[in-house]
């Protein structure tokens, strides 16, 4: 069978531009193992912006999670009749493996294409710790599965992922104990908001072990993990929540086939208009190492662009807005230096941005509708050097998010 373009991956991103290419009339077929897969367990996802919303407002994490499965169901019947109802779309459920470089193989069926665009996305790293394959752990997708919510959870990682489920499931009451083995916490985040941030979970209760090592994990009644480096060597809790980075599901599609390369973890390589080493095969998402829903849409129209209206728009991520949805949320874009001009702003929220010459470089902010100021951010970076006026000209409403904009100084 012959197509004029395949998306091998249906998670969020390469259903939305199997969707896309077919209501363009483009001949597509989408395969994955399951449709719209793994919705929660990267950072700043839209499940866990929905979960965010739900303990936010009030609800217990028992009532936060069903709203999320609710949505997630919701979400795939729609994709499901989209699926049945787009005359140019064909969904294939299983996993793809490259024969050659425009060829793939879903359970012994050959598949062509002038185009393939590979959005496998990532899966939760599995540590090397002993013990750790003997244990029930959970992911943030296991989690949501849960028909009881547990009193104490320890999270490993903490990153973005298990700040976010650090911070809202000890709003919801959960006992909270993040364990994270650098010496920082969150440590992406500039060290100004990365201490609000602190400040806010261990005032919630939450309990942060940095500078370790596990050294075992166990679990009976309880789960125990060993640590080293730390005053204390051994927790337990009623529970163990993963959020130990991500590896790229690529393991599987025999890339070298089709003359891919990846780099040592698995991650794809690609160039600025997001080819992979077969000029013929687009990759995108999280499978290349880039993190983030916002990201992932606009390369997924971008690598449509450059392949059927031969537009020749180059990614740079400099320009992505991205959130972690804590309490305080906290969202961004761009890059802060200090060796630029920086102007910040307190009131109920909390914004940094660097300035170069007019232009805006990048900045942070943390407080309620921190994503929304992160977004208006986002295009004021356009404007150039224009942008340090903009900030400051451009009329907000009053209470507004990004009124706090205004009082930039």
């Amino acid at each position: 069978m012959h197509k004029d373009l395949i998306v091998i991956g249906a998670g969020v991103a390469g259903t939305r531009l199997a969707v896309t290419a077919a209501r363009q009339g483009v001949e597509t077929l989408l395969i994955g193992s399951a449709l719209l897969d793994g919705a929660l367990c990267s950072a700043g996802s839209e499940s866990t912006h929905r979960l965010y919303q739900e303990v936010v407002s009030g609800s217990t994490l028992a009532e936060a999670l069903r709203a999320v499965r609710d949505e997630q169901q919701a979400t795939r019947s729609l994709a499901h009749k989209a699926l049945q109802s787009l005359e140019h779309l064909t969904f294939v459920s299983g996993s793809a493996r490259f024969l050659s470089a425009r060829v793939v193989e879903v359970d012994g069926t050959q598949y062509a294409a002038d185009h393939i665009v590979v959005a496998t996305g990532a899966k939760t790293f599995l540590p090397s710790i002993p013990g750790i394959d003997q244990v029930p752990w959970m992911t943030p997708d296991s989690l949501a599965k849960q028909k009881r919510a547990p009193k104490h959870l320890i999270i490993l990682g903490g990153g973005a992922l298990g700040c976010e489920y650090a911070s809202l499931l000890s709003l919801a009451g959960v006992k909270v104990t993040l364990v994270e083995r650098n010496a920082h916490i969150a440590s992406s985040l500039p060290e100004d908001v990365r201490s609000r941030l602190v400040s806010s979970l261990t005032a919630r209760g939450v309990r942060i072990i940095t500078g370790v090592a596990t050294t075992g994990v166990s679990h009976k009644k309880q789960f125990s993990l060993s640590l080293s480096g730390a005053d204390v060597s051994r927790i337990s809790a009623d529970a163990l929540l993963l959020a130990t980075g991500r590896v790229p599901q690529t393991e599987s599609l025999e890339l070298s086939r089709a003359g891919v390369s990846a780099d040592g973890r698995g991650f794809i390589t690609v160039d600025a208009r997001l080819r992979s080493t077969n000029t013929h095969v687009y990759a995108l998402g999280e499978c290349t190492g880039t993190t983030g829903k916002a990201a992932a849409f606009y390369q997924s129209w971008m690598i449509l662009e450059h392949i059927f209206f031969r537009k020749r728009t180059q990614f740079s991520p400099q320009h992505i807005p991205w959130a972690v949805y804590t309490e305080p949320m906290v969202a961004g874009v761009g890059t802060l230096s200090s060796r630029h001009k920086s102007l910040t702003a307190q009131r109920q929220q909390y914004a940094r941005v660097a300035i170069n010459k007019g232009s805006l470089l990048g900045g942070v902010v943390m407080g309620a509708g921190a994503d929304a100021v992160a977004n208006e951010l986002s295009s004021l970076m356009l404007m150039g050097s224009g942008a340090e006026n903009a900030l400051r000209s451009v009329p907000r409403l009053q209470g507004s998010s990004s009124e706090i904009l205004n009082f930039l100084s």
